[in-house]
């Protein structure tokens, strides 16, 4: 025999059911399109001349032109940029130029085994070269920030801007 559903359980479940955008996420979202414009409105600078009056902490884009390529979120904006092209940072603190690596010698695809892995490319010669080209190629690009303190809005952020100004080495793949 069925235990028959009370009414405030059906009503429970209906609230759960519907597709509402709940207060307190939509709040999170308020402030995005208005940091992207501000983010797209600052005047870009060198990452090796990074301003005194920058904020702590933030999200950060880095172009070449008019080329998005690679947004970060960080609470510590100077160390962090700098880090992407500092000649020995190493592919856990340099992802970005760890992806322009990948892509320019030839290593793609993560690998899972250990011919491929992370610590394999690092100790490939022709892997090892490219790294360090990218890492120096990254302090010619521009880079442009908005402050969040925030680490939920800094999240948000970071996947929003990379959305919107389509940053090509942006994937949010899980590894």
């Amino acid at each position: 025999m069925q235990t028959p559903i009370s009414k405030s359980s059906t009503k429970r479940q209906r609230r759960i059911d519907r597709p509402i955008l709940r207060s307190s996420f939509r709040k999170l979202l308020t402030d995005l399109e208005s940091k992207v414009t501000q983010l797209r409105r600052m005047k870009p600078a060198k990452p090796d001349a990074l301003p005194k009056d920058r904020p702590k902490a933030g999200v950060y884009v880095f172009s070449s032109g008019h080329k998005h390529l690679y947004v970060g979120r960080t609470n510590r904006l100077r160390a962090r940029i700098q880090e992407h092209c500092r000649q020995s940072s190493s592919h856990d603190s340099a992802p970005f130029a760890f992806k322009l690596a990948r892509r320019r010698s030839g290593f793609e695809k993560p690998s899972y085994t250990k011919q491929g892995s992370r610590k394999w490319l690092a100790g490939h010669d022709e892997f090892s070269r490219a790294f360090l080209d990218c890492k120096n190629e990254i302090r010619s690009f521009d880079v442009r920030w908005v402050e969040e303190d925030r680490p939920m809005q800094q999240f948000l952020l970071e996947l929003y801007v990379a959305l919107a100004l389509k940053a090509d080495h942006n994937d949010f793949d899980n590894h």
